[in-house]
């Protein structure tokens, strides 16, 4: 995203000193834009427990560089397992959470406690790469969802995309079209191990879509 012209991720590292970790707080948004500085594993996990940070790939990104800062404090074989139960406690439910730190504990297990802690920043910079570019694959296919209603000469339009959720205003008559091809372009975004399995449904208003 750009703020007042400057390219910003939602979660990013020191320009300085490369090892504090930037979040923005999404508790104060939109009334206010505010960047906590995260130095330890407390506050990586208050961050994720509190919803100063949210939406599900950041918390997973969050999560891996709260065990960097973990690792800086104790990057011992029990330090590693302690921080990730730490952080994982802090949303049990959050599938990216307990994916990106099983993938940490998995990727740092083998390696020595010295040189723990500089491969899990490395690590947690691909897990925020990775997600980064999902996002933007999302985006795209957004795009061409957009241009192909426009192309179709479709009357219908998107108003509302929330999380993962797309509300458009539906003219009746283009309903049926409108939802194969919702559907089959959220199913197709991008390349997962896991297909994925968009619901599509209909209705006056968003409480009694059925």
């Amino acid at each position: 995203m750009k703020i007042d012209g400057i390219h910003y991720r939602s979660v990013w590292l020191d320009r300085d000193d490369g090892w504090r970790v930037h979040i923005f707080d999404q508790t104060k948004l939109p009334w206010a834009l505010e960047v906590l500085d995260l130095t330890d594993l407390s506050q990586a996990a208050h961050a994720i427990r509190s919803m100063q940070t949210r939406g599900a790939p950041l918390i997973g990104a969050v999560a891996a560089y709260g065990v960097c800062l973990g690792l800086r404090a104790d990057a011992s074989d029990a330090g590693l397992a302690a921080h990730a139960a730490t952080l994982g406690a802090t949303r049990p439910t959050a599938v990216n959470l307990h994916w990106a730190l099983a993938r940490m504990v998995a990727h740092l297990r083998p390696i020595a406690p010295a040189a723990r802690v500089a491969a899990a920043y490395a690590e947690a910079g691909r897990i925020a790469d990775e997600d980064a570019a999902q996002c933007e694959a999302i985006g795209r296919y957004g795009l061409e969802l957009i241009a192909e209603i426009a192309a179709r000469n479709l009357r219908s339009r998107m108003t509302l995309q929330i999380h993962d959720e797309l509300l458009f205003d539906v003219i009746p008559a283009e309903a049926d079209e409108l939802q194969t091809l919702v559907k089959q372009e959220m199913e197709h975004v991008a390349e997962f191990s896991v297909p994925i399995l968009a619901e599509v449904g209909l209705g006056p208003n968003w409480r009694d879509i059925k």
